[in-house]
C-alpha cells in the first residue's frame, strides 16, 4: 500500500465526479466545474481572513479532488466486488456440469462464501 495525496486524484476527475456537484450550492458547484475544466487546482492552504480568493480556490479545488476520490474509491470497490464474485464462480461453478445451474441452486453456495 502507499499513501496518496488528494492532489493525485486530479487525474481521475471526470464527468462522473462532476455529477457529484449536483445538489450543492449552485455558485460553488459552477466555480468548481470551472476550476476542474481549467485544471487550476489549488492544494496548498490559504487563510480565509487574509486571502479570501485563494481560500475560495482551495475550497473549490478540494471539492473537485474529493469528488474524484469518491469516484476512484467506487471504481475500486466495484472492481474488487467483480473480482471476488468471479473467484467464487470459478471455485463453485467451474465446468460444463454447472452451465445450466439455476440461481436458486447457486445462491446458497455463493452466500456461504461472501465477505461483506
Amino acid at each position: 500500500t502507499s499513501v496518496r495525496l488528494l492532489a493525485d486524484f486530479a487525474t481521475v476527475a471526470d464527468a462522473r465526479s462532476r455529477a457529484l456537484f449536483d445538489g450543492l450550492d449552485v455558485a460553488l458547484a459552477e466555480r468548481a466545474r470551472s476550476r476542474q475544466d481549467g485544471g487550476e487546482l489549488v492544494v496548498e492552504g490559504a487563510d480565509a481572513q487574509s486571502d479570501r480568493g485563494r481560500f475560495d480556490a482551495l475550497l473549490e479545488s478540494t471539492l473537485v479532488l474529493t469528488a474524484a476520490l469518491v469516484v476512484f474509491l467506487k471504481d475500486s470497490f466495484d472492481a474488487s466486488f467483480t473480482d471476488s464474485f468471479n473467484s467464487l464462480l470459478r471455485t463453485h461453478f467451474y465446468d460444463e456440469r454447472h452451465v445450466d445451474a439455476q440461481w436458486a441452486d447457486a445462491e446458497p453456495a455463493l452466500r456461504r462464501h461472501i465477505v461483506t
